[in-house]
């Protein structure tokens, strides 16, 4: 049994219990996963870093689901492309939540961007 923050208001609460005592949130159905959509369109391998950690915790190839374990809000970085890869994109993920890593036009380029999503799409 370990002390966890609940989602909703931040209090500590034992991660075996059902519901948080202090809001009534349902700590029982929590998950610690995150899910990932990758986009098509880049180049090589996808990496998915804990950037505080400074460590990799995922590696994919573009148009794959990812999923990953995270205890509590964590920035995430991800890079791509050949070779030795440095982060290039940051965003700050919750535990439970979906993303997707996708790609959008500008009016000079395509740039990518992560937007947190409801429903996962199988490709």
């Amino acid at each position: 049994m370990a002390l966890i923050s609940c989602p909703e208001c931040g209090k500590k609460v034992s991660s075996s219990a059902k519901v948080c005592p202090d809001c009534g949130y349902p700590i029982a159905q929590c998950s610690s996963k995150v899910k990932i959509k990758i986009a098509e369109g880049l180049l090589g391998t996808v990496k998915v870093w804990d950037a505080n950690a400074k460590c990799v915790l995922a590696t994919c190839k573009c148009g794959e689901i990812v999923e990953i374990d995270i205890k509590r809000e964590t920035l995430i970085s991800f890079s791509w492309g050949l070779g030795k890869m440095q982060p290039n994109l940051n965003t700050l993920m919750k535990p439970g939540e979906k993303y997707e890593l996708c790609s959008v036009n500008t009016f000079f380029s395509s740039k990518f961007i992560v937007r947190k999503i409801d429903v996962i799409d199988s490709m």
